[in-house]
């Protein structure tokens, strides 16, 4: 049996008690509601799924939604993206003047064709050269974009889970839109899952096991917990500095929006950030 270590972080300053964190959190949570009661609106009549082509691309490890074309109706998405831009003005009203620009920038449908595409490959080349052209913030941009696009993703997250078996994946980076996993739940059977923060979809990786280079060396693997909440945690990595959330969702009524439980978290993020874990790290780790 294998024996991990467990660190605890005391002292740690939770965002979600600021102001500032609760009317962001707030913000979210009204974006992430109107994405859901938009994905029954989103039809996707011309898509051709084979169900043997899309379980080989599993196999693969080919994200699904990076092999089929996701049809989009470029009218339909620039309302979502206006209905996006109207909740965060309702929140934050500072923004009313960029969330103007933007849409505007988006009246012609050429535009609006490649703010499409670059949404479907997340180029943020693209919203860069989008946000320069119009004298816009990117990072901006980019979210209005991603969040007007989830509808699309999840609906066809949503049509996969009756059409796909995601048995034996166990990779990093969700198999129906590719999102890297940056949030796990323990399952039946002492088993556990990723849970995609972006997509909604779950599959199941290795508890013994990093989630990003399958290091199994027990001496290599960790939790840290921050506080005194056992049930939202790291599982880091000493090997290539990795690492993921884990969440106790046992006692949750209702489905729940991983997206919101990401932001909830989002102090871990920084506890693992300012222990040496992460993309930063990672990186570093492979030069080395």
């Amino acid at each position: 049996m294998q024996v991990f270590f467990k660190t605890t972080i005391k002292g740690v300053i939770y965002m979600s008690d600021s102001a500032a964190n609760k009317d962001y959190l707030k913000l979210h949570k009204e974006i992430a509601k109107q994405v859901n009661s938009l994905i029954d609106q989103v039809e996707f009549a011309n898509l051709a799924l084979i169900d043997g082509y899309l379980q080989e691309q599993v196999k693969q490890k080919k994200p699904i939604a990076s092999v089929i074309d996701v049809p989009i109706d470029a009218k339909q998405f620039f309302g979502f993206v206006q209905q996006i831009a109207e909740i965060s003005v309702g929140n934050q009203p500072h923004l009313q003047e960029t969330m103007d620009a933007i849409t505007t920038a988006l009246k012609t449908t050429d535009e609006t064709e490649k703010f499409i595409e670059a949404t479907k490959c997340l180029n943020s080349y693209y919203f860069a050269d989008f946000a320069e052209r119009n004298s816009l913030n990117g990072a901006i941009v980019q979210f209005l974009a991603e969040m007007a696009y989830r509808p699309y993703i999840k609906a066809l997250a949503k049509l996969l889970d009756e059409k796909v078996k995601f048995e034996g994946y166990n990779h990093n980076m969700c198999p129906v839109c590719g999102e890297k996993a940056r949030l796990a739940r323990g399952a039946e059977d002492g088993k556990r899952e990723a849970c995609c923060t972006r997509c909604d979809t779950v599959w199941e990786i290795q508890r013994l096991q990093c989630p990003h280079c399958k290091n199994e060396k027990h001496e290599d693997l960790k939790y840290i917990v921050a506080g005194d909440d056992e049930n939202r945690k790291l599982y880091v990595c000493e090997s290539c500095k990795g690492y993921i959330k884990i969440v106790n969702l046992k006692d949750q009524l209702g489905t729940p929006s991983f997206f919101i439980i990401d932001l909830e978290t989002i102090h871990l993020d920084m506890v693992a950030s300012q222990e040496g874990y992460g993309e930063e790290a990672e990186s570093n780790s492979k030069v080395m």
